[in-house]
């Protein structure tokens, strides 16, 4: 027996008889949940026990209501996650591309001030290692950077510049980036 229905047990002989014969289909959670309301138990125990067309009815349109309730919740629910992937996807993926982006509050990001004696990225590096670093890249590699940090521009611009790739500059940058990290940790150790 439908033992959330036990409540409705003794108050007409057609409820009690409908409850015992249909076990199976009123121990289904949609119906659980349905007549978990009590305005839809309500129109259920009225529906069973009086012959009337319209609490039959009445009780059709309560149903109804709610599987399309239901259905719309679902639908939210999976549109929410599925959206909230695809968002987690896009952050990652730009965090994996600009891991150096700080997203911190308390951090305080340096005021840029432009060069004042020379817009050439090899001229303004003060240490001979970073120096020296930089002038062991090939020349396209300290274009991509000259442009990218010196002249502040992005990888977009750059690609219509050169006719290639966003992702081919980026590429560059990071090769580029690779090799000045590479020689100044040779260098110090």
């Amino acid at each position: 027996m439908a033992y959330y229905l036990s409540h409705l047990l003794g108050k007409c002989p057609q409820l009690d008889y409908y409850i015992h014969t249909h076990k199976q289909a009123l121990s289904s959670p949609v119906l659980r949940q349905f007549l978990a309301d009590p305005h839809h138990c309500s129109l259920f125990t009225a529906a069973v026990c009086q012959t009337e067309e319209t609490s039959r009815e009445a009780l059709n349109q309560a149903f109804i209501q709610f599987r399309e309730e239901k259905k719309l919740t679902a639908y939210i629910l999976k549109s929410l996650h599925w959206h909230a992937v695809q968002f987690d996807k896009k952050q990652r993926k730009r965090e994996a591309v600009h891991p150096l982006i700080v997203d911190s509050d308390t951090w305080e990001e340096p005021v840029w001030e432009p060069p004042q004696h020379s817009r050439f990225l090899a001229e303004e590096l003060e240490s001979r290692t970073l120096y020296a670093a930089y002038q062991s890249l090939t020349p396209h590699q300290q274009w991509i950077l000259q442009k990218s940090y010196a002249e502040q521009m992005r990888d977009i611009d750059l690609s219509f510049l050169t006719n290639v790739t966003p992702q081919a500059v980026y590429r560059s940058r990071r090769q580029g980036l690779s090799k000045l990290y590479a020689y100044i940790t040779a260098s110090i150790h």
